[in-house]
């Protein structure tokens, strides 16, 4: 007799315990739970930034409020366009706009990148919460380089070399990392970076 039993709604490599929730909105959300329980709690964890909204922005999106229409894919035209004019300006860097994407925030960002990429994923540690689930979540095994206080949290050309040769890698390559790093505030300066390449 066949068996009916449909298979779980759930891709079994989630449900294994390989993958969970970022941690620290885990951590954010049990600190609300205690403050709302009566708690006194000095949260100098992760979290959004305290900065109030510029008032230019407020008034921007009550002026827009009203417009409705999907936005173009890569981000609104003239926008991509003032990004390439405020590197031009500001960086010496020339873009063409049509190579400028535009999205809500760069944790979205990274995760499309890492869904459509084919190949390995490499992150520093320690990294941000979430870039290791996201890696996970898209498919991809994340090798880890690991770096050390005496670096000061700076993943070396060295380190990141004996994860390649330590590990069968594939053609391409993709290296998520922050700069400056979070969580450490590490940064990297253009030599370091060079040296990574």
């Amino acid at each position: 007799m066949a068996d009916l039993t449909p298979p779980p709604l759930i891709r079994p490599d989630l449900i294994q315990g390989k993958y969970g929730s970022a941690s620290n909105l885990a951590f954010n959300e049990r600190i609300k739970l205690l403050m709302k329980q009566g708690h006194t709690i000095y949260h100098f964890g992760f979290g959004q930034a305290p900065f109030p909204v510029l008032e230019v922005a407020v008034e921007a999106l009550k002026k827009h409020a009203k417009e409705s229409a999907y936005l173009a894919v890569q981000g609104i035209p003239e926008l991509r366009q003032g990004i390439c004019n405020f590197h031009k300006h500001y960086d010496g860097i020339t873009f063409d706009s049509e190579n400028i994407i535009v999205g809500p925030g760069s944790k979205e960002l990274i995760f499309l990148l890492m869904l459509i990429f084919n190949g390995d994923i490499l992150l520093n540690s320690p990294s941000w919460t979430s870039y290791k689930a996201q890696a996970i979540l898209t498919g991809h095994t994340p090798f880890i380089i690991d770096s050390r206080e005496k670096d000061d949290w700076r993943i070396t050309p060295e380190g990141l070399e004996r994860v390649m040769q330590e590990n069968s890698l594939s053609h391409h390559k993709l290296l998520i990392m922050a700069n400056p790093c979070n969580p450490t505030g590490t940064n990297y300066t253009e030599e370091h970076l060079r040296k990574l390449t």
